[in-house]
């Protein structure tokens, strides 16, 4: 990663602002992957956010060091959110939450299982509530939220509703701050990637790193594979949140790269597995021994693996960013 010539990245942007409530104890390591380097043709590295400590880790824990921030300066007792039966963000909401001394209630779209499986089962382990929601849509979800939330405060209790992935300006903040981490390795490691390669389900991983990359320089090239909605939609959303991280630090909006959401790794839709991404996670669990879960970092890794032609030539960094209770929910 290179930065600007000449002047400190740090001279002309503001820093990015250290985590409000840390979780992580350590920098998640970056490191090479051999064998797929060998077996693909190109230079292959994995930044490994499936390790971030907290609750079976994931993406989502770094973007919860900033919102539990907001949970502290409203004095909230119960931590709400939102997502699918088998969310990753859920589970990690309930880990901090317990952890934090909070409760924590669940607005979850899709049928109630008969038995409790991966995400969900780990949900119970840490004491969540939860209300499920079989035909609603995204909205009509945020909106049920809202009214639990309503619910508790006329208990007494303070509530604060997280959105969907925890994907706000302020939730974004943690990949702000990821690549500023990751920077740091490259530098230690002489290593200028091409790509950092990640799954984009609600957009904050992506528009934070693209923050990140606006405020301490580089030309790496930062690639969703959206494994949710549209993926122009997603784009939109990316930049978005980008912007508004950007504009909250005071830098200017201009200087970031625009949002690649690559749209062909998905399949039928959300949460639905592919041949595509089970390939991909078999080639990473037998040539690395790292779990991919079906949901988000298979179809992800199955972009590098089609070596789609959004990828510049040179080193290819994937960001692995959690999800692995999914690989154990059965049906």
């Amino acid at each position: 990663m290179n930065s600007n010539e000449g002047t400190s990245t740090e001279e002309l942007h503001p820093q990015v602002p250290a985590p409000t409530v840390p979780l992580l104890p350590s920098a998640t390591a970056l490191h090479r992957l051999p064998r797929l380097s060998r077996d693909l043709g190109r230079e292959l590295w994995i930044k490994r956010d499936d390790l971030t400590a907290v609750g079976v880790g994931g993406n989502k824990i770094r973007k919860l060091e900033y919102l539990l921030g907001e949970a502290d300066a409203a004095q909230a007792d119960v931590l709400v959110t939102i997502g699918a039966v088998q969310s990753n963000h859920c589970r990690a909401v309930a880990a901090v939450a317990s952890m934090t001394g909070r409760d924590c209630h669940l607005v979850l779209t899709g049928v109630e299982p008969q038995q409790a499986t991966g995400n969900l089962l780990l949900d119970n382990y840490l004491g969540a509530s939860a209300e499920f929601h079989p035909d609603a849509d995204w909205a009509q979800t945020f909106a049920a939220a809202e009214a639990a939330c309503e619910r508790l405060r006329g208990q007494g209790r303070r509530p604060l509703l997280i959105p969907v992935g925890g994907s706000t300006p302020t939730g974004a903040l943690g990949y702000a701050n990821a690549y500023r981490e990751f920077g740091h390795q490259c530098a230690d490691l002489g290593l200028s990637p091409a790509a950092i390669v990640h799954a984009n389900g609600s957009g904050g991983t992506q528009a934070g790193l693209i923050a990140g990359r606006a405020l301490l320089g580089g030309d790496v090239k930062i690639v969703g594979v959206g494994v949710s909605l549209d993926a122009e939609l997603m784009s939109q959303v990316s930049d978005g949140l980008a912007d508004a991280v950007l504009r909250d630090l005071g830098s200017q909006v201009s200087q970031r790269q625009p949002a690649t959401v690559l749209g062909d790794y998905r399949g039928k839709e959300y949460g639905v597995p592919t041949a595509a991404g089970q390939e991909a996670s078999d080639m990473m669990l037998k040539r690395e021994g790292i779990l991919l879960d079906p949901v988000y970092t298979a179809k992800a890794f199955a972009a590098i693996v089609a070596n789609d032609a959004a990828l510049p030539e040179g080193p290819v960094v994937f960001w692995h960013t959690g999800g692995a209770p999914a690989v154990f929910a059965g049906e």
